[in-house]
């Protein structure tokens, strides 16, 4: 939290350093809270579970404007998640494509959806159900929504 930035654009990054236990290193899950508007009756609340694989990865989370009378970017187009989230293992393909429509690209099994800076990848059974869903964040980050 800053009680007075500088004004200008703001990326936000997680950033795995890594870990000095003397285990094996495995993947590092993080949450990250995001508060649009703080503060205000528009303020806006998003929470996200990132995976991190290797130590020295980042994930983009997202970017903000300070000042200049811009709002601050959401992180995630309002509701896209949501309607990626309401997709469940075992839905057939026809109820996901009334939800969020015709993939862009299809790769056999895997059905790919682009949303800005984000990817959504459905990867469907042998007999045309849902297997699982995964986000791709900036930076390559992927974000296991259901499986």
């Amino acid at each position: 939290m800053l009680r007075r930035a500088m004004p200008g654009p703001f990326k936000i990054f997680a950033h795995y350093y890594g870990s000095r236990q003397q285990t094996v290193i495995g993947p590092c899950t993080i949450t990250a809270t995001v508060f649009t508007d703080f503060g205000r009756p528009t303020q806006k609340k998003q929470v996200l579970t990132l995976r991190l694989d290797k130590p020295r990865e980042k994930a983009d989370i997202g970017e903000i404007q300070i000042g200049g009378g811009n709002k601050p970017m959401p992180v995630i187009k309002e509701g896209q998640r949501d309607v990626f989230r309401a997709i469940h293992v075992g839905q057939r393909a026809d109820a996901v494509k009334r939800l969020v429509g015709e993939p862009q690209t299809k790769q056999g099994a895997l059905w790919i959806y682009r949303s800005g800076d984000r990817q959504y990848r459905i990867q469907m059974s042998d007999t045309d159900r849902v297997r699982s869903v995964i986000e791709i964040l900036p930076g390559g980050a992927q974000m296991i929504l259901t499986q």
